[in-house]
């Protein structure tokens, strides 16, 4: 009996932690600061034509943003500026499409190379994933 209280305990704690931790950033980052913003309450921008998912969008000011975002999405939109800057990446493409990102540090700066995986699916989806990174950090897409 003392075992299961125990480990409701344990369980109770952890599910506390868990919350605590979604209360301050609304997004993770990695051991780098690179982090993928959560775009679900955004009004997203209207992809151009030929946008490509190895060219993102570098957003360094807030006049920036706003013009990419609108006011209301510029709003939502969790950024300082001093501290980094956001890449948006747009494309169409399957439906399983993925971008993922691998952070190495170099000389003190971090070196964020974001790797693109084509879905297999036949359907075409337009894809947004947009990442703040840490000020100063260099980037390459694959």
């Amino acid at each position: 009996m003392r075992y299961l209280c125990a480990m409701a305990l344990c369980g109770l704690a952890a599910f506390v932690a868990a919350a605590d931790d979604k209360k301050g950033d609304e997004t993770k980052k990695d051991e780098a600061g690179v982090r993928l913003i959560d775009l679900k309450d955004v009004k997203l921008p209207e992809a151009k034509a030929d946008a490509k998912v190895t060219v993102p969008t570098k957003i360094a000011t807030q006049e920036e943003l706003v013009k990419v975002f609108g006011e209301d999405g510029a709003k939502a939109i969790k950024v300082d500026f001093t501290k980094e800057y956001l890449l948006l990446f747009q494309w169409s493409g399957s439906g399983g499409d993925r971008i993922g990102s691998k952070t190495e540090m170099l000389e003190g700066k971090s070196n964020v190379m974001f790797t693109y995986t084509a879905g297999l699916t036949k359907d075409v989806k337009q894809h947004t994933a947009l990442f703040g990174m840490p000020a100063g950090s260099t980037y390459k897409v694959q």
